[in-house]
């Protein structure tokens, strides 16, 4: 796919972001079924769903500007997905997943914040009104859980390494 202009950027990077709110189910649904049940849990499961909202407004923005996504690969949630299976690997004690689990999630929500702050800079620049409406809507999300899991980690280590 050779990009000639500044659209067909906007359009990959777009198509990547796609890419990696498809991919997050994955990694989140990787991320629950290691960590049990509890507020964790619920929490990585509520970041899924919130993920698939997202990818329908992303579905909505492809709709807006008569497109489809690109083909184009996710490397940071590839690369993310990796790093827990390899953590998973060392066969962790309990305490520590759950650590590395909360900031995991967590490091996956403020990667989609930087992700969503520059598409939306870009459609506002290309004078996309109704894309960056949408971006917006995303990007309110995705801040949202980004404080969320911030949260639920901060909670998880304070737990973890309170003194018996």
């Amino acid at each position: 796919m050779a990009i000639t202009d500044p659209a067909e950027l906007f359009l990959y990077d777009l198509s990547v972001q796609y890419d990696a709110e498809a991919k997050a189910a994955a990694l989140l649904g990787a991320i629950r079924d290691r960590v049990g049940d509890g507020p964790l849990a619920e929490s990585i499961q509520r970041e899924e769903q919130h993920a698939q909202n997202r990818l329908r407004e992303l579905d909505a923005c492809f709709g807006d500007l008569r497109s489809t996504p690109a083909n184009a690969s996710c490397e940071t949630v590839d690369g993310m997905h990796r790093e827990f299976d390899r953590f998973v690997s060392l066969n962790p004690a309990y305490d520590a997943l759950q650590m590395y689990a909360a900031g995991a999630a967590q490091k996956f929500s403020r990667f989609g914040v930087g992700s969503y702050r520059s598409l939306v800079d870009e459609a506002m620049q290309m004078g996309e009104t109704g894309v960056v409406q949408r971006l917006q809507t995303n990007l309110l999300r995705v801040e949202r859980c980004a404080s969320k899991m911030e949260c639920v980690k901060h909670d998880v280590t304070g737990k973890v390494l309170a003194p018996v």
